[in-house]
């Protein structure tokens, strides 16, 4: 079960064995217990403190600390209530003291593996966005607690927006500090659709706003109708709304059987034992995680189907759950047997044998932080690789859940020149060659390392990826279509693309051309590093595209010009 870690057994029974409402002598004894625990964690921290000042001294210049982390654990000890502290409370400022002392040894390893740069070498800073996934499944959750959370450093997007908006009408107060900084106020008792008439959810062109929050919509009450952009009316969704039906939903298509938009009936979600495909998608499973604490009784998922895609996104939503307190169990068929798994350390996942137990609960309001976006972040560092001047990404954690995470052994692979640095991630012009990479767990890196292999000798086969082809565009035959456009020749499959490299030469952009982002932000990006060659930049037909998850793209890029 991936519970939060507790006091020690003794203390436990400790509190288990005091009564409900004890007398006022009782009561002082409580309070002079728990100040003492306190001042015990308060003391740990001061420890961590000292030793996170000596590794600074030892390793000038290394962000040694994460900041975000020590903003979440001085801002939850400031807030504490003067009067007095309740088991629970305690208990979550141990939980943070350990998560702090977690944090310290991986920055402290990080810290030991760094690089140095030859003295002398300029870079071209580039700071990466806040994660959009992330940014997504914190703001759903924070939503979903009782009471105010703070989300820090969140993504403003397009996507971002909708998913904001429809928490809103459900129920959610979301205000904007600014800075990316949110203050959530969740909903009373979980989302609330309409009565005599549908509440409207327009997830625009956002795949990860409409499936996850179909989820999180049927664990409410209420009617709701789910609509969007017109490429949504193509994107399926029928493997989700079956397996929520089967907890008690029901759906009537408008349009096309199995794909938005569509009216959704619930008055709740019952738990019990169901099997997902995750051939197509794995926001149906994070979506039902989402959901799942609201469930009148556990529920156990099984990942079914003929394979499994995109399995670090729903390691993401299984991090978001840990974090917002709620209990789950990941379990492993081996040998005929299920047995408890780590879902942390998962990678090659078969088809009926992982499934997860989610128990009903509540999800805990808190301050939460997000993270900088290996995929938004992808063909910065890829630009580092292909074109002509080293870059130093900023802004990412090396230690990140997120599959795409990737892109960095992906780059090595090819022969780029990769440095992890204490400031940042630095990545200098390299003379790359083609790989053959399977890239069905991290779908969204396929369009940068299809227009990096434009650079490279060789061939590059890129498998497992017949997923791509129901995003926002079909980005398979994107790709291969916008590679021709400046003569690179491609092979396209149903699930897979082989790119013949210009390398040595860089691709060349004759004078006029103009690509096509296709309503894509990923194909907007990628493109982009073709300019990085010989000939004029890479013009886009439709660079706005970009504000679905990297507004700020335009100007970041414009520092390599």
């Amino acid at each position: 079960m991936a519970a939060p870690s507790t006091p020690p057994e003794d203390t436990m029974q400790e509190q288990q064995a005091r009564p409900a409402i004890p007398g006022l002598d009782a009561l002082r004894t409580q309070i002079d217990e728990v100040d003492s625990r306190l001042l015990d964690l308060l003391n740990q921290r001061a420890h961590l403190s000292l030793a996170i000042g000596k590794l600074k001294a030892d390793v000038p210049g290394a962000k040694i600390w994460d900041p975000d982390r020590e903003a979440l654990l001085l801002d939850s000890l400031a807030k504490r209530n003067p009067g007095p502290l309740g088991d629970e409370q305690v208990a979550s400022v141990w939980r943070e003291i350990l998560a702090a002392s977690r944090a310290l040894q991986k920055t402290c390893t990080t810290a030991a593996k760094c690089e140095k740069v030859p003295s002398g070498q300029s870079m071209i800073r580039l700071h990466a966005p806040a994660s959009k996934s992330v940014s997504h499944r914190v703001l759903i959750a924070a939503a979903l607690a009782r009471g105010e959370s703070r989300v820090l450093h969140a993504l403003s997007s397009t996507d971002i927006e909708r998913t904001r908006a429809i928490l809103i009408s459900a129920g959610a107060s979301l205000e904007d500090d600014g800075d990316g900084c949110w203050k959530v106020t969740g909903m009373e008792n979980g989302p609330a659709g309409g009565t005599d008439s549908p509440l409207g959810c327009d997830a625009g062109g956002s795949g990860t706003t409409c499936r996850l929050l179909t989820a999180v919509l049927a664990a409410g009450r209420g009617v709701f109708r789910i609509c969007g952009a017109e490429r949504m009316k193509e994107r399926p969704i029928g493997a989700l709304a079956s397996a929520l039906a089967s907890l008690g939903a029901r759906f009537r298509f408008e349009e096309k059987e199995g794909c938005p938009p569509f009216i959704l009936e619930t008055d709740g979600l019952a738990g019990g034992d169901i099997s997902l495909g995750m051939d197509e998608s794995s926001q149906y499973l994070s979506g039902l995680l989402l959901a799942a604490p609201f469930c009148s009784s556990p529920l156990r998922i099984t990942l079914a189907g003929k394979k499994i895609v995109s399995w670090p996104y729903a390691g993401l939503t299984l991090q978001t759950l840990e974090n917002f307190g709620i209990s789950f169990l990941a379990e492993e068929k081996r040998s005929g047997r299920w047995l408890p798994a780590d879902w942390r350390t998962l990678q090659h996942i078969e088809p009926g044998k992982l499934r997860i137990t989610v128990m009903p609960g509540t999800y805990r309001a808190g301050t939460y932080a997000v993270e900088g976006d290996w995929s938004g972040a992808s063909c910065l560092l890829a630009a580092g690789a292909a074109g002509k001047k080293p870059v130093l990404v900023q802004g990412l954690r090396t230690d990140s859940a997120q599959g795409d995470r990737a892109i960095l052994g992906l780059l090595r692979s090819m022969d780029a020149d990769i440095k992890i640095l204490p400031e940042g991630i630095a990545v200098f012009p390299s003379a790359l060659h083609g790989i053959t990479a399977d890239m069905g767990a991290c779908p969204d890196l396929v369009p940068t390392i299809a227009m990096a292999a434009a650079f490279a000798q060789g061939t590059t086969v890129i498998s497992n990826i017949a997923h791509l082809r129901i995003k926002e565009c079909d980005r398979i035959s994107a790709c291969a279509q916008e590679l021709a456009r400046i003569g690179v020749r491609t092979e396209e499959e149903e699930g897979s693309l082989t790119i013949f490299g210009l390398g040595p030469h860089a691709p060349h952009i004759p004078q006029g051309t103009v690509f096509s982002a296709r309503n894509d932000h990923r194909i907007a990006m990628s493109v982009s590093l073709l300019g990085l060659g010989e000939g004029t930049h890479a013009a886009i037909d439709d660079p706005g595209v970009v504000r679905k998850s990297f507004p700020d793209f335009w100007k970041v890029w414009s520092l390599l010009q």
